[in-house]
């Protein structure tokens, strides 16, 4: 008798009458800006828009002139300050994607063909695009510029090393630096404001080592260039002095909104400490009561803006002087309180600072409301020579300041 041999049959066999099967679209990173949703909770400055000029008084100078007269003598002379005024600039933040008409037909005729919708993948990855970009302005200057370096410049693909994030020699931290900017990112480089050349971020490490592909050659040996976005379709347009006024804006600079300390003492914050150490309760405390002392009547403030290194060292210090109800059960991961004050921390708030701030003098400037997610095909612009629809996601906005004595602020402090 013969027995044949034979093979069991493996999946490369019949592999054509098995399903591919394909899960849910999985979020691989956090995209979460906690400043995008901020936006919701400030108050809105209320004023019409012009595309001309929009300004608004500010009452910060004090009356004197006070006589104390003798009987039947001379009185007071008459006098009364002028208020001063601001001037708020609009920055229009604009973010587009597209899509072929042959994915929109597909879309409506073509059957359940699709893991997660095209149309709103690409309106959800746009409007974290335009939240990321926002919410690093929030702490930034309206100059909008995001870093400086120093290496020499040569030809077309350059390895840059970046430096003193928004600008600023304190904020060292690459990794912190390196957040502002993600790989095909559009950016220009400028020589103490003047445009010099656009290009492509090729790649960009956490050590703030960018690698970049200019749109020309450029050689220099010129330090302290600037960094600043270059998105638009037209190269040499950029996002220099087109940013919001941040936190570090208005916390640092002499003028803000048009109006300088220079000339009116009164415009500058209630309280700041750039001396190196670490936060704490009191100083909280002398932040407050400044804000309660120079700003306006009744102002109290209300959050604390403060990096997550910073917020962590305050908590090891606080806890130091803790004194356990239960030796035995000791809380790893307590938080710390200050009352009426909210502690907000983030990672993108520049290591080392806090900001304690009453936001009834931080208000926002809007034209339109938050973009959501959800597009239909009709939103979009059919492209004239091209088979593509171009959807565009835009929101003209600005922080307003109506008084600087609602801010006090602390940098150098210790992180863990």
């Amino acid at each position: 008798m013969s027995v044949q041999t034979y093979s069991t049959t493996i999946n490369s066999g019949v592999n054509k009458i098995w399903r591919k099967v394909q899960g849910d679209v999985a979020d691989g990173l956090n995209f979460k800006c906690e400043e995008w949703g901020l936006l919701d909770e400030m108050d809105d400055m209320g004023l019409a828009w012009s595309l001309r000029e929009v300004t608004f008084p500010v009452d910060i100078t004090e009356g004197g002139r006070l006589a104390q007269i003798p009987e039947a003598g001379y009185e007071g002379i008459p006098y009364t300050p002028n208020a001063e005024e601001v001037t708020l600039t609009p920055t229009h933040y604009n973010a587009r994607f597209a899509a072929s008409k042959l994915a929109m037909w597909v879309d409506k005729e073509g059957g359940d063909a699709q893991i997660e919708k095209q149309l709103k993948f690409q309106g959800m990855k746009a409007v974290d695009t335009m939240a990321r970009g926002i919410s690093d302005d929030f702490y930034g200057f309206s100059t909008s510029i995001l870093a400086l370096t120093d290496t020499d410049i040569s030809g077309t693909t350059v390895t840059i090393t970046l430096s003193a994030g928004y600008g600023l020699s304190g904020i060292t931290s690459t990794s912190f630096i390196a957040d502002k900017f993600r790989v095909n990112d559009r950016v220009a480089i400028l020589d103490a404001g003047t445009y010099r050349v656009t290009g492509t971020v090729s790649s960009i490490t956490s050590a703030a080592v960018m690698v970049l592909v200019l749109d020309a050659a450029f050689t220099t040996t010129t330090n302290s260039l600037q960094i600043v976005r270059a998105n638009a379709v037209e190269s040499t347009q950029t996002s220099y002095n087109r940013g919001l006024t941040g936190l570090l804006d208005i916390c640092t600079s002499a003028s803000v909104q048009g109006l300088s300390t220079t000339s009116i003492a009164n415009w500058s914050v209630a309280y700041s400490d750039t001396a190196s150490g670490r936060f704490s309760g009191n100083k909280i405390r002398l932040a407050k009561d400044a804000i309660a002392n120079y700003g306006p009547n009744g102002a109290k403030p209300d959050v604390c803006f403060l990096s997550q290194g910073v917020y962590r060292d305050l908590i090891l210090g606080e806890r130091s002087s803790l004194v356990q109800n239960d030796a035995v059960a000791l809380q790893l991961d307590g938080d710390v309180k200050s009352r009426g004050l909210q502690f907000f921390k983030s990672r993108r708030v520049p290591p080392g600072y806090a900001f304690v701030v009453d936001r009834k003098g931080f208000k926002k400037w809007q034209l339109l409301p938050k973009p959501g997610s959800k597009f239909s095909w009709a939103d979009g612009k059919e492209q004239i020579d091209q088979s593509a629809m171009v959807f565009a996601i835009d929101l003209p906005i600005q922080t307003a300041v109506t008084s600087r004595k609602c801010f006090s602020y602390f940098s150098s402090q210790q992180e863990s």
